[in-house]
């Protein structure tokens, strides 16, 4: 009897379906939230949480960002 993977699939769907690609669309083809010039690190204590600049902010984990998430219609290339 061949196993069913029931959680095939899941990482990329959360990779596209953020916060940011449901309110404001896709982005550019094969570009991630990593070279977004709104992609910013946040220190609190000793630890560094990525946050978006488009996004409202709390202190919990409920805003953080991931940089490897496909971009959304707002980004914008990060200078160099």
């Amino acid at each position: 009897m061949e196993q069913i993977e029931l959680f095939q699939g899941i990482e990329s769907l959360e990779r596209a379906n953020h916060e940011m690609r449901r309110v404001y669309g896709p982005g550019p083809e094969g570009k991630t939230c990593r070279t977004c010039r709104f992609l910013y690190r946040k220190r609190r204590d000793s630890r560094t949480y990525l946050k978006c600049m488009m996004r409202i902010h709390t202190n919990g984990p409920g805003t953080d960002h991931k940089a490897g998430w496909l971009a959304c219609a707002k980004y914008e290339e990060a200078e160099k």
